[in-house]
């Protein structure tokens, strides 16, 4: 389905080192979006991009299963080489996966549901209770 633009700039590239089928790049337009002027058009750019992506790529790939709820869309942003960025400038990563979430946040998923049916209340919840 080619490369997606943004209103702001932002473009989608293939990612070589692909952690999964569907896993793409969000290019920001400035080298360090967050000390630019316009940051916030920037950041709101990079997920709205991020967003049309997984729509084009669901759609690319068709229903599976029960259909479009099964794909799960992730969004990863690094910024800088201390972000464990393999490119200096700005960028986010986008990744689709179907009936399961990527990596640890399928273990965040899961850990999640064995809490609700342990205790009947939702981690998340539980969560930020503990923090207030």
């Amino acid at each position: 389905f080619g490369r997606v633009y943004g209103r702001a700039g932002c473009v989608t590239a293939c990612n070589l080192a692909k952690a999964a089928g569907d896993h793409a790049l969000v290019l920001a337009p400035e080298h360090h979006p967050l000390r630019a002027a316009r940051q916030q058009a920037v950041v709101v750019d990079v997920i709205q991009t991020a967003q049309r992506w997984a729509v084009k790529a669901v759609q690319a790939r068709g229903p599976v299963g029960n259909g479009a709820e099964d794909w799960h869309p992730t969004l990863l942003w690094n910024c800088g080489m201390g972000s464990g960025a393999s490119q200096p400038h700005a960028h986010a990563q986008v990744i689709l996966t179907y009936g399961r979430h990527p990596g640890r946040a399928e273990l965040l998923r899961r850990a999640g549901d064995a809490h609700t049916l342990r205790y009947g209340r939702g981690y998340w919840t539980d969560v930020q209770w503990c923090h207030r």
